[in-house]
């Protein structure tokens, strides 16, 4: 994957009004259904990914990433693209800047856990 997509990822979204003129029971059978359809999805794309890359590489296929100044143009468009959104939609640079703040420090905790973890376990 690209510095973009590091790994699966799905969304839900429904408007406020409408979510808060739900029964309580529906909106909890909606977030189990969500909560559901994300795990079986990561379950999925991690139990059928390994068999893949093996048979992309039993093929001859040669992994190789994307050069560093592709995925540096990427990203800067990227951050430019949605600075511009911020920019122009109040909402959108709430949502942005929440998010923004999430990603950081979630990639703080995987970078000190899993990334250590799999260095050491794996000779990474």
């Amino acid at each position: 994957p690209g510095w973009w997509e590091p790994g699966p990822a799905l969304s839900f979204y429904v408007n406020q009004k409408k979510w808060e003129a739900l029964p309580e029971a529906y909106r909890s059978a909606l977030e189990a259904a969500s909560r559901e359809a994300a795990l079986g999805m990561m379950a999925s794309y991690d139990a059928k990914n390994p068999p893949a890359l093996k048979e992309l590489l039993a093929a001859g296929v040669t992994m190789v990433p994307f050069p560093r100044d592709v995925m540096v143009a990427a990203r800067d468009a990227s951050e430019e693209l949605l600075a511009g959104y911020a920019e122009s939609s109040p909402k959108f640079r709430k949502v942005f800047e929440h998010w923004r703040k999430f990603r950081t420090e979630a990639n703080a905790w995987f970078a000190s856990a899993e990334k250590e973890y799999g260095d050491f376990a794996f000779g990474g």
